[in-house]
Order: structure tokens, then sequence, then C-alpha cells
């Protein structure tokens, strides 16, 4: 069985392959197109870059989303918080019904100086 971490980053359906980048760094960061569904306006990004797009990686698409307001650490947070929401939403769908308070769902840890750039992120790409 893989393990928690591979069953959320490996491309099983030959979905498109999304690079984010920062404002502050030329490192790019991987992010799974299911991951990608859960931002309405990481969505809307790609979806104007399809025109544009000419990269493939073994078959796949593969689009570059430049974020100038976002910074590479932050970022590292926002790919971490849409694998905490993928696997959560996908454990309540799984429940049959079970409540929110029944489940074991886990505090989303991150740094507590990163709190007000963090909030700022999630409200910018609507997560």
């Amino acid at each position: 069985m893989a393990n928690k971490e591979d069953s959320v980053l490996t491309n099983e359906d030959n979905d498109p392959v999304v690079y984010l980048k920062g404002n502050d760094s030329d490192e790019n960061i991987e992010i799974p197109y299911r991951l990608v569904t859960l931002s309405p306006v990481l969505v809307k990004f790609i979806e104007n870059l399809e025109n544009q797009n000419n990269k493939t990686i073994e078959g796949n698409d593969v689009y570059e989303v430049q974020l100038d307001n976002l910074s590479y650490n932050i970022l590292k947070y926002v790919k971490k918080y849409l694998e905490y929401k993928y696997e959560n939403e996908t454990l309540m769908k799984n429940s049959n019904n079970a409540s929110v308070a029944d489940l074991d769902i886990p505090d989303f840890e991150y740094p507590q100086e990163l709190s007000l750039e963090l909030l700022m992120a999630a409200d910018y790409l609507n997560i």
C-alpha cells in the first residue's frame, strides 16, 4: 500500500503538472492538478495559460504559474494546506455521513509568525 504522501502527490490520472513560482526564488513548487482544483484562482490561472502552453513531461501538460505576490516559503505552506484539505475532504466524503466532530481530523500546523501572510495567501487563492 502506498504511503499517505504518495497517494496525494503521485500523478495517477495523467493530470497536468503544475509548478508554482513565488516572487523571491527561482525554485518552483510542483503541485498535482487535483490539488490545484481546490483553488478556483489557480484553476483560472491554468485556464488562461492553456492557449500558451506547449510544454509536456511524459505526456502530461505542464503549467508554470507565477504568483508575484507570494513568497516561495508561503507557497510551500499553500501546497501543504492543499494536501491537508484534499486528504480531509476525502476522509469526510468516505465517512458514511459521520459528523465532523466524530472524525479524527488533525489541526493544520504552521508557524505562528506566518499567520498573517498565510491568511492573505488563502484569501487571494480562495482556499
